[in-house]
């Protein structure tokens, strides 16, 4: 149903501008029962008009749940997803890290029986006791550089998570917008 109700008005108005006006006052003389018969026409379509602008209303609210719903669920969903990565760069970090302390152990102690293997022999002591301080140097740089792979690889995954909810909250911000 179209909004009639201001036509109407202006039919209304054109007839009270258009009315004649008298000699020597600000008095205008329209046609009564046309302006009566608008009135009451008026009467009748205004509450129809009302109900369904009051329709509309609630259609447009109920629309702005839905989104304000499906917003909240994509926030949960990446919110959720974003949990799983998080966890699973954790665990595959705490393995990178544990299989580094294992190699480096090995190593210490591969370092260990050399150096106990040349003191037991007199005659290399001074190079058993050179190589097993150059062995426990390259364990301890091999250590290292595995710890600052592990930082790095957690840096790349964390900058991967904050790459996507970036992108989430863009792509949340951008529907919101469309509203």
């Amino acid at each position: 149903m179209e909004i009639q109700s201001i036509e109407m008005l202006d039919e209304m108005e054109d007839i009270i501008v258009n009315g004649r006006k008298a000699l020597l006052s600000s008095r205008i003389s329209v046609d009564g029962d046309e302006l009566l018969a608008l009135i009451n026409e008026l009467r009748d379509i205004l509450p129809q008009e009302i109900v369904q602008a009051n329709a509309y209303y609630k259609e447009s609210q109920n629309i702005l749940k839905g989104a304000h719903d499906n917003a909240e669920q994509i926030i949960q969903k990446a919110q959720d997803d974003a949990d799983v990565r998080i966890a699973r760069a954790e665990k595959e970090a705490q393995s990178v890290i544990s299989d580094a302390h294992e190699d480096a152990e090995l190593i210490v102690k591969e370092a260990e029986q050399m150096r106990q293997q040349m003191i037991d022999s007199h005659q290399v002591t001074q190079m058993a006791n050179e190589q097993a301080r150059q062995i426990v140097e390259e364990a301890n740089a091999k250590a290292r550089e595995i710890r600052k792979g592990t930082r790095e690889y957690m840096d790349g995954k964390l900058m991967e998570l904050g790459k996507f909810l970036a992108d989430t909250y863009n792509e949340v911000e951008a529907n919101r917008k469309q509203l």
